[in-house]
Protein backbone atom coordinates (compact mmCIF):
# COMPACT_ATOMS: atom_id res chain seq x y z
CA UNK A 1 0.00 0.00 0.00
CA UNK A 2 1.28 3.49 -1.26
CA UNK A 3 2.18 5.50 1.71
CA UNK A 4 4.25 8.79 2.64
CA UNK A 5 4.85 8.15 6.48
CA UNK A 6 8.51 7.86 7.27
CA UNK A 7 9.24 3.95 7.76
CA UNK A 8 10.22 3.32 11.89
CA UNK A 9 10.51 -0.49 11.17
CA UNK A 10 13.45 -2.79 9.87
CA UNK A 11 12.37 -3.84 6.09
CA UNK A 12 12.54 -3.15 2.90
CA UNK A 13 10.85 0.38 1.42
CA UNK A 14 10.01 0.98 -2.41
CA UNK A 15 10.32 5.07 -3.26
CA UNK A 16 8.81 6.33 -6.31
CA UNK A 17 9.10 10.23 -6.73
CA UNK A 18 6.64 12.26 -8.14
CA UNK A 19 5.45 15.93 -8.49
CA UNK A 20 8.87 17.54 -8.72
CA UNK A 21 9.92 20.89 -7.52
CA UNK A 22 13.11 22.48 -8.36
CA UNK A 23 14.71 24.24 -6.15
CA UNK A 24 14.19 28.08 -6.51
CA UNK A 25 11.01 27.34 -7.94
CA UNK A 26 12.44 26.66 -11.23
CA UNK A 27 9.96 26.16 -13.64
CA UNK A 28 9.84 22.80 -14.92
CA UNK A 29 7.91 23.25 -18.06
CA UNK A 30 11.21 24.53 -19.75
CA UNK A 31 12.20 20.92 -19.64
CA UNK A 32 11.13 18.19 -22.56
CA UNK A 33 9.98 15.43 -19.54
CA UNK A 34 10.90 14.20 -16.00
CA UNK A 35 11.99 10.69 -15.41
CA UNK A 36 10.46 9.24 -12.31
CA UNK A 37 12.26 6.47 -11.57
CA UNK A 38 11.47 3.82 -8.69
CA UNK A 39 14.24 2.92 -6.06
CA UNK A 40 14.22 1.29 -2.88
CA UNK A 41 16.19 1.32 0.83
CA UNK A 42 16.89 -0.77 3.39
CA UNK A 43 16.66 -0.74 7.22
CA UNK A 44 18.59 -2.97 8.78
CA UNK A 45 17.56 -5.19 11.88
CA UNK A 46 20.03 -3.91 15.24
CA UNK A 47 21.83 -5.83 17.48
CA UNK A 48 20.88 -6.59 20.79
CA UNK A 49 21.76 -5.94 24.04
CA UNK A 50 24.34 -8.26 25.30
CA UNK A 51 22.29 -11.34 26.92
CA UNK A 52 24.07 -12.44 30.41
CA UNK A 53 22.45 -16.33 32.13
CA UNK A 54 21.76 -14.86 35.49
CA UNK A 55 20.83 -17.78 37.63
CA UNK A 56 24.22 -19.52 38.03
CA UNK A 57 23.92 -21.09 42.07
CA UNK A 58 22.00 -24.43 42.65
CA UNK A 59 21.43 -26.44 45.26
CA UNK A 60 21.59 -30.30 45.15
CA UNK A 61 20.14 -32.28 48.25
CA UNK A 62 19.31 -35.69 46.73
CA UNK A 63 18.32 -37.85 43.53
CA UNK A 64 16.81 -34.56 41.24
CA UNK A 65 17.58 -31.30 41.46
CA UNK A 66 15.89 -28.22 39.24
CA UNK A 67 16.49 -24.38 39.59
CA UNK A 68 14.38 -21.67 36.97
CA UNK A 69 17.21 -20.09 34.70
CA UNK A 70 16.64 -16.24 34.27
CA UNK A 71 18.39 -14.12 31.98
CA UNK A 72 19.25 -10.06 32.09
CA UNK A 73 19.80 -7.98 29.02
CA UNK A 74 18.90 -8.68 25.10
CA UNK A 75 16.47 -6.42 23.42
CA UNK A 76 13.09 -6.32 22.69
CA UNK A 77 10.31 -9.31 23.18
CA UNK A 78 11.83 -12.29 21.53
CA UNK A 79 11.69 -15.63 22.84
CA UNK A 80 14.51 -16.60 25.37
CA UNK A 81 15.60 -20.43 24.99
CA UNK A 82 18.55 -22.55 26.57
CA UNK A 83 21.03 -25.31 25.56
CA UNK A 84 23.26 -27.34 26.92
CA UNK A 85 26.90 -27.00 26.48
CA UNK A 86 29.84 -29.36 27.18
CA UNK A 87 31.94 -28.80 29.58
CA UNK A 88 29.88 -29.26 33.07
CA UNK A 89 30.79 -31.90 35.36
CA UNK A 90 27.65 -32.01 37.21
CA UNK A 91 25.47 -35.63 35.69
CA UNK A 92 22.00 -35.18 34.19
CA UNK A 93 22.05 -31.65 33.03
CA UNK A 94 19.34 -31.39 30.64
CA UNK A 95 17.43 -27.99 30.20
CA UNK A 96 13.65 -27.80 29.66
CA UNK A 97 11.75 -24.69 28.63
CA UNK A 98 13.48 -22.35 32.00
CA UNK A 99 13.83 -25.13 34.20
CA UNK A 100 18.06 -26.22 34.32
CA UNK A 101 17.72 -30.42 35.92
CA UNK A 102 20.93 -32.00 37.61
CA UNK A 103 21.08 -35.52 38.91
CA UNK A 104 24.47 -34.91 40.97
CA UNK A 105 26.44 -31.70 42.52
CA UNK A 106 28.79 -30.24 39.92
CA UNK A 107 28.29 -27.64 37.42
CA UNK A 108 26.39 -27.52 34.08
CA UNK A 109 27.42 -25.20 31.00
CA UNK A 110 24.32 -23.37 29.18
CA UNK A 111 23.84 -21.03 26.35
CA UNK A 112 20.90 -18.53 26.34
CA UNK A 113 19.60 -17.45 22.73
CA UNK A 114 16.93 -14.32 22.58
CA UNK A 115 15.37 -15.07 19.49
CA UNK A 116 15.08 -12.07 16.51
CA UNK A 117 12.50 -10.04 16.25
CA UNK A 118 10.85 -7.54 13.51
CA UNK A 119 13.69 -5.14 14.33
CA UNK A 120 16.54 -6.79 16.34
CA UNK A 121 18.60 -9.68 15.13
CA UNK A 122 18.89 -13.01 16.97
CA UNK A 123 21.51 -12.73 20.03
CA UNK A 124 23.34 -15.36 22.43
CA UNK A 125 24.65 -15.22 25.41
CA UNK A 126 28.30 -16.21 26.73
CA UNK A 127 28.61 -19.69 27.70
CA UNK A 128 27.35 -19.32 31.02
CA UNK A 129 28.68 -22.22 34.06
CA UNK A 130 25.77 -22.94 36.65
CA UNK A 131 27.03 -24.36 39.63
CA UNK A 132 24.98 -26.88 41.99
CA UNK A 133 26.52 -27.01 45.44
CA UNK A 134 25.35 -29.75 48.44
CA UNK A 135 22.22 -28.49 50.55
CA UNK A 136 23.94 -28.41 53.99
CA UNK A 137 21.40 -29.11 56.96
CA UNK A 138 21.78 -28.97 60.74
CA UNK A 139 19.43 -29.39 63.66
CA UNK A 140 17.12 -27.00 64.99
CA UNK A 141 18.44 -24.28 67.04
CA UNK A 142 16.50 -24.86 69.92
CA UNK A 143 17.34 -27.38 72.13
CA UNK A 144 14.98 -28.93 75.32
CA UNK A 145 15.79 -30.99 77.84
CA UNK A 146 15.24 -32.29 80.72
CA UNK A 147 16.28 -30.44 83.97
CA UNK A 148 15.18 -32.14 86.89
CA UNK A 149 12.48 -34.55 88.23
CA UNK A 150 9.62 -33.08 90.38
CA UNK A 151 8.53 -34.56 93.69
CA UNK A 152 4.89 -34.96 92.30
CA UNK A 153 6.67 -37.15 89.44
CA UNK A 154 5.70 -34.56 86.89
CA UNK A 155 8.06 -33.72 84.56
CA UNK A 156 9.91 -29.90 84.21
CA UNK A 157 11.76 -29.38 80.69
CA UNK A 158 14.08 -26.06 80.53
CA UNK A 159 14.38 -24.36 77.31
CA UNK A 160 17.47 -22.91 76.37
CA UNK A 161 17.40 -20.50 73.19
CA UNK A 162 21.07 -20.19 71.19
CA UNK A 163 21.63 -17.38 69.61
CA UNK A 164 22.18 -17.73 65.46
CA UNK A 165 24.99 -16.41 63.76
CA UNK A 166 23.52 -13.42 62.04
CA UNK A 167 24.97 -11.00 58.96
CA UNK A 168 23.74 -8.28 58.64
CA UNK A 169 26.16 -6.67 55.88
CA UNK A 170 29.14 -7.59 54.03
CA UNK A 171 32.02 -4.60 53.35
CA UNK A 172 35.00 -4.25 51.38
CA UNK A 173 38.09 -2.37 52.50
CA UNK A 174 40.86 -1.97 49.90
CA UNK A 175 44.66 -1.87 51.05
CA UNK A 176 45.83 0.75 53.96
CA UNK A 177 48.84 1.12 55.91
CA UNK A 178 48.24 1.81 59.91
CA UNK A 179 50.65 1.80 62.92
CA UNK A 180 50.79 -1.13 64.78
CA UNK A 181 53.81 -0.78 67.68
CA UNK A 182 55.21 2.05 66.53
CA UNK A 183 55.94 0.07 63.02
CA UNK A 184 53.90 1.16 60.00
CA UNK A 185 52.08 -2.09 58.93
CA UNK A 186 50.25 -2.62 55.06
CA UNK A 187 46.90 -4.65 55.24
CA UNK A 188 46.09 -6.25 52.29
CA UNK A 189 42.73 -5.68 50.61
CA UNK A 190 39.93 -7.74 52.68
CA UNK A 191 36.22 -8.19 53.79
CA UNK A 192 33.99 -7.04 57.00
CA UNK A 193 31.49 -9.36 58.03
CA UNK A 194 28.94 -7.23 60.72
CA UNK A 195 26.35 -9.27 62.49
CA UNK A 196 26.09 -10.86 65.52
CA UNK A 197 26.49 -14.20 67.58
CA UNK A 198 30.12 -14.65 66.16
CA UNK A 199 31.52 -15.77 69.47
CA UNK A 200 33.11 -19.22 69.35
CA UNK A 201 33.13 -19.41 65.24
CA UNK A 202 34.99 -22.09 64.24
CA UNK A 203 34.37 -22.16 60.46
CA UNK A 204 32.87 -19.55 57.64
CA UNK A 205 31.82 -21.58 54.48
CA UNK A 206 31.95 -19.54 51.63
CA UNK A 207 30.19 -21.63 48.53
CA UNK A 208 30.13 -24.83 50.38
CA UNK A 209 33.67 -24.38 50.81
CA UNK A 210 35.94 -23.29 54.24
CA UNK A 211 37.84 -19.70 53.94
CA UNK A 212 40.65 -19.59 55.66
CA UNK A 213 42.30 -18.07 57.20
CA UNK A 214 39.53 -15.61 58.68
CA UNK A 215 40.07 -13.59 62.08
CA UNK A 216 37.25 -13.37 64.51
CA UNK A 217 37.68 -9.63 65.73
CA UNK A 218 34.52 -9.67 68.49
CA UNK A 219 31.05 -10.85 68.44
CA UNK A 220 29.39 -8.79 65.78
CA UNK A 221 32.79 -8.35 63.08
CA UNK A 222 34.71 -11.34 61.48
CA UNK A 223 37.32 -10.46 58.35
CA UNK A 224 38.77 -12.57 56.09
CA UNK A 225 41.67 -12.01 53.07
CA UNK A 226 39.67 -10.58 49.61
CA UNK A 227 42.12 -12.71 47.38
CA UNK A 228 40.22 -15.61 45.37
CA UNK A 229 36.91 -15.12 47.07
CA UNK A 230 34.03 -15.43 44.63
CA UNK A 231 30.21 -15.23 44.89
CA UNK A 232 28.26 -17.69 46.72
CA UNK A 233 26.37 -19.07 49.77
CA UNK A 234 28.02 -17.84 53.22
CA UNK A 235 27.41 -19.02 56.29
CA UNK A 236 28.89 -19.39 59.75
CA UNK A 237 29.35 -22.09 62.11
CA UNK A 238 30.22 -21.67 65.65
CA UNK A 239 32.26 -24.68 68.35
CA UNK A 240 28.71 -25.46 69.95
CA UNK A 241 26.71 -26.25 66.68
CA UNK A 242 25.19 -23.54 65.96
CA UNK A 243 24.57 -22.44 61.94
CA UNK A 244 23.50 -19.17 60.51
CA UNK A 245 22.76 -16.82 58.75
CA UNK A 246 19.42 -18.85 58.15
CA UNK A 247 18.45 -18.42 55.19
CA UNK A 248 22.21 -18.62 53.94
CA UNK A 249 23.24 -15.23 53.18
CA UNK A 250 23.99 -14.43 49.25
CA UNK A 251 27.44 -13.23 49.36
CA UNK A 252 28.72 -10.64 46.41
CA UNK A 253 32.17 -9.61 45.72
Amino acid sequence: IATVTKPTNAGTFTITPSALVLANNVDTSNYVWVDYQTSTFTINKARQDTLTVSSVLGVYETGTATMKITTLGGSDTGTVTYAIATGGSASGCSVSSEVLTVTSVGTCKLVATKAATLNYLITYSDTATVTFSRFVSRPLQVQLYPSMIPLNQGNALETTTLTIPAITSISFFDRRTVLVNGNFQTIEPYYEIIGSGFTGTTRVVLNFSELTPFTLNSDTKITFDAGGVSAGIIFIETSDGRIGPTPFYNFTP
